[in-house]
C-alpha cells in the first residue's frame, strides 16, 4: 500500500511539473496589450498556443524547440491571401532567469535583472513559407511581454 501511495505522489509531482499551464501576458507600461497563452512542455509531445486570431484565417502551429528546456518556443502561421504574406508570430516563453539590459542612466552599460515568467514576440512577414535564421535574429517587429501571471 505504501509502494502504490509513493507512486502515485511522485506521479502527480512528475505530471504537474511537465503539463500544461495558461498565462496571461502583458506589457508592463501597455497593460492593454495583453495575450493569453497556453504552454504545455511535455517533452515537447503537445503543441503550446495562444489566444491570437486573425479574422477568418485558419492558424498552423508550428513546433520549434518546445520541449521542457528554456526557452519553450512555437510559432503560429496565418497566410494573408489578400497580401499573398506569411503572417508569422514566434513565441519564446521564459518561466523564470536572467536578462541582461541596457542601463537607463548610463545606456553605454549592461545592467543584469532577475524577470520570471516573460514572453517574446517575433513577428514576421514573409513571401514564402520557408523559414529562414533572420525570422529569429532580427524579426520585422518584436514585442516584449514582461509580466506573464499563472491563471
Amino acid at each position: 500500500m505504501k509502494k502504490l501511495l509513493g507512486i502515485l505522489v511522485l506521479g502527480l509531482i512528475f505530471f504537474s511539473s511537465v503539463s500544461a499551464k495558461e498565462y496571461s501576458c502583458f506589457q508592463e507600461g501597455n497593460r492593454k496589450n495583453q495575450i493569453e497563452i497556453n504552454v504545455k512542455p511535455l517533452f515537447g509531445l503537445k503543441k503550446s498556443y495562444s489566444n491570437i486570431e486573425i479574422e477568418n484565417l485558419p492558424k498552423e502551429l508550428v513546433k520549434t524547440g518546445d520541449i521542457s528546456a528554456e526557452p519553450f518556443q512555437w510559432a503560429e502561421v496565418f497566410f494573408l491571401p489578400d497580401e499573398k504574406l506569411y503572417n508569422t508570430l514566434i513565441f519564446e516563453f521564459y518561466k523564470d532567469g536572467v536578462v541582461t539590459e541596457k542601463n537607463p542612466l548610463k545606456p553605454y552599460e549592461l545592467i543584469t535583472n532577475y524577470k520570471p515568467e516573460r514572453l517574446v514576440l517575433k513577428m514576421n512577414k514573409r513571401n514564402t513559407p520557408l523559414w529562414d535564421m533572420d525570422m529569429y535574429a532580427s524579426p520585422d517587429k518584436e514585442i516584449y511581454f514582461d509580466v506573464c501571471n499563472p491563471k
